[in-house]
Formats: structure tokens, C-alpha cells, sequence
């Protein structure tokens, strides 16, 4: 039984509220799986099974997690190599010529949560201010969670509106470019990332189609750092025999994940795994 990097995420987040309970959750982590570890790296394509001290792996990632940048401008600094903040600089730069469409400004009218998540966008209409923004609300989603609570308001809204809003712009597009028939589901699948974000095409595949059902309204979580870390549980459990876990919401949404992508790992609680065997 190996515990993963999202294990260890999880530690992160409880350990920078209050450490007070890290050490015995740490100690269960070692009963349970004697430091067996699965983690696919950054970097690597590959899931790495390996036996690594839970303790270390958790003072690693609290020092990532300080080290992480939050400022677009300063993103690619590098401490000790001056020629790298000149060209990250001058990147800058460029990034900041390309304007944005006139048109994008039409998204301040729709919701207010947009003028939330461009901030520097809405004053300085061009591409550097829209990185900003997106890295800024990246960071701030993980940890605000009445900001992400917001978010998912809008997401049910825009769901709850699109079939009126769809036949509205049937009857006004007589250029016959509105498709006959758009869902929900459709239109999370024209605005999906057609690049691949990783080297392991199964870890995008699962992440993505995690991600994007609890993000279509199916067994919401009510935090987007449980949400990932969730989904990266379903990617290692994959590779298991049983994925068990206490969460619901996490549970339901890896069997729908599973079934999907045909795997064959069985999503049990601790009880339904004794009584199985």
C-alpha cells in the first residue's frame, strides 16, 4: 500500500495551518505503507514506485510551496544569474505590446466575479496584464475559498443559462455557424486544452476528466486544492488493485473516471474492503 505525492499535499496544507498534528499523521504513514512511494516527478513520464521517508518528502514540498513564485514579472528570475532576469525582463516587454481583442471587456458586463479575476486586465487591456491576472487568481483559488465558492456560483449559473442563451443566438445567426445542438458537456470540450500538459498521456487523460467532472457539477468539492489533490489519489489509485477512501464526493466521481477509461481498480471504503476479503 504506498502513499503519493498527494498524500503529502494534503500534510502541506494542514501542516501550514497548524503542525501540531503532522507528526502523527506522518507516523500513521509509515505504519501503513513502510515509506513505499508512488509519485510521478516533474519532469519524468513515468510513475515511480520507491521507498522515500514521508517526513523528507513533506519538509521538500513546504519548501517548494515557499519558493513558489506569485508574480508573473518575477516568474523566471533565477537567484545568481543576472542574464536570466534581462531576458525574462525583455519578454516582458513583448508580452506587454500584444493588446487583446476589443471585445474582451464585453466579460466585465456578464459577471462581476471576471473583474475578481482580471484585475490588471481591466485597466491595461493587453496579453502581460492577462498572465498577471491568471497566475494571481491561480494562487488565490487554492486558498480563498469563499473566492472559489464565487467561481462555482458563476460555472452553475452560466450551466443553468446556456440552453436559453444557445436558442437566443440560433434566432439572431442566420449564417447557420451556431451548432445545432451545444451542451454543457460540448462546450467544456471545445474550451479544453488540446495540448498535453504532460509527458504521460494517462495522467492528463485522468486529471482532465477528474477535474472536468466535478467542474460540470457532478459531487462539487468545496475547495479546488482538495479537488487536484483528489484527482491526483484517483491517477496513482489507478494503479492499484482498490482505491479506498472515506470521501464521498472523491469516490463517486473516481468511479465515473474509471468506468470511463475502462480500469479496472475498485473504489471501497476501509469497511467494504474488510468485508471483501
Amino acid at each position: 500500500m504506498p502513499y503519493s505525492n498527494a498524500h503529502i499535499s494534503d500534510l502541506a496544507r494542514g501542516y501550514l495551518k497548524d503542525p501540531t498534528y503532522s507528526a502523527s499523521h506522518l507516523a500513521n504513514i509509515v505504519r501503513l505503507t513502510q515509506q513505499l512511494c508512488i509519485v510521478q516527478y516533474w519532469g519524468e513520464s513515468d510513475v515511480r514506485w520507491h521507498y522515500r521517508d514521508p517526513s523528507e518528502f513533506l519538509e521538500s514540498t513546504l519548501e517548494e510551496l515557499r519558493l513558489t513564485p506569485t508574480n508573473f514579472r518575477t516568474l523566471l528570475y533565477v537567484d545568481g544569474i543576472p542574464e536570466a532576469k534581462s531576458i525574462w525582463d525583455a519578454q516582458c516587454v513583448e508580452f506587454e505590446k500584444v493588446a487583446l481583442p476589443e471585445n474582451f471587456s464585453q466579460i466585465f458586463e456578464v459577471n462581476p466575479i471576471f473583474e475578481v479575476m482580471f484585475p490588471r486586465t481591466k485597466t491595461a487591456m493587453n496579453m502581460l496584464s492577462m498572465l498577471e491576472d491568471i497566475l494571481a487568481f491561480s494562487a488565490t483559488i487554492s486558498a480563498d475559498f469563499v473566492l472559489y465558492k464565487q467561481f462555482r456560483r458563476y460555472l452553475t449559473t452560466a450551466q443553468q443559462q446556456l440552453p436559453g442563451m444557445v436558442e437566443m443566438a440560433k434566432a439572431y445567426d442566420k449564417s447557420g455557424t451556431i451548432p445545432q445542438r451545444l451542451t454543457w458537456d460540448d462546450l467544456w470540450e471545445q474550451a479544453a486544452v488540446k495540448k498535453r500538459l504532460s509527458s504521460n498521456a494517462a495522467y492528463d487523460q485522468i486529471i482532465d476528466l477528474f477535474t472536468t467532472t466535478d467542474m460540470k457539477g457532478y459531487r462539487r468539492d468545496e475547495r479546488f486544492a482538495n479537488l487536484i489533490d483528489d484527482a491526483i489519489h484517483c491517477f496513482y489509485a489507478a494503479h492499484a488493485a482498490y482505491f479506498i477512501t472515506l470521501d464521498k464526493r472523491c469516490a463517486d466521481k473516481a468511479k465515473v473516471v474509471y468506468k470511463q477509461l475502462g480500469i479496472v481498480t475498485k473504489v471501497l471504503t476501509p469497511a467494504e474492503l474488510v468485508s471483501l476479503l
